[in-house]
């Protein structure tokens, strides 16, 4: 829609712009990205408002620009993405959705929305794995991430940033304080042959369970 109506999407950009001067830490995300091309002509109207407001006397550094990471074709083409972005970020609920074809808002079909089902943890690794190689971090974000079952795997498989709500970070803290750096990897091989998201959650259960964590869990976007 922003790159169909190029006027709304400068507005928005020229805002932030404005807003980071003096803070420097503005980072702009770009959702539903399908497309290589769709990131350059993006990245060309962040330029033109940059310059804009360079113009008007404002000072602050062009923002790193990334890549969210939602849909299939994103999957396949992040090692693209993240050679021509400054980062890489999963949004975990609506590449569950997209890749699993469940609209977990459809009561006759939500249960087979499986946020840990294999086919989703074998396309987190390789936008991982791209963003990695090319030296970008990579963040994923959605409940997956604030969900305690969850994040011990997703700590463990590379990701750089858990992004969640406020409300989850004390909570994610400790189920995380819980293992050490080798445990974490000794819990990765062991999941990675794995071939359901019943297998999966299990698992993980179990390794809290081990640790004393088991009051953390709960039921939801990874069951």
């Amino acid at each position: 829609m922003t790159l169909d109506h190029p006027e709304i999407f400068l507005t928005q950009v020229r805002a932030m712009l404005k807003a980071n001067e003096s803070l420097n830490n503005l980072r702009i995300l770009l959702p539903m990205v399908t497309a290589i091309d769709e990131l350059r002509s993006a990245r060309q109207l962040i330029l033109r408002c940059h310059d804009e407001v360079k113009g008007e006397g404002f000072t602050a550094p062009l923002p790193p620009i990334g890549v969210m990471i939602e849909v299939p074709a994103a999957v396949y083409l992040s090692g693209a993405f993240a050679e021509e972005a400054e980062f890489l970020s999963v949004g975990s609920n609506d590449l569950t959705q997209y890749l699993l074809a469940v609209d977990r808002g459809n009561a006759r079909v939500a249960d087979l929305y499986q946020a840990l089902h294999p086919a989703v943890l074998v396309a987190l690794g390789d936008v991982i794995a791209a963003a990695h190689d090319q030296g970008k971090s990579v963040s994923i974000c959605g409940e997956l991430a604030g969900d305690p079952r969850a994040a011990p795997l997703l700590v463990a498989m590379g990701f750089d940033q858990l992004s969640m709500n406020a409300g989850s970070l004390s909570v994610i803290k400790r189920v995380l304080s819980g293992f050490s750096r080798e445990e974490l990897q000794t819990l990765m091989a062991m999941l990675k042959p794995m071939t359901s998201a019943q297998e999966v959650v299990a698992a993980l259960d179990h390794a809290l369970t081990e640790r004393g964590l088991d009051r953390f869990l709960r039921r939801g976007a990874s069951s």
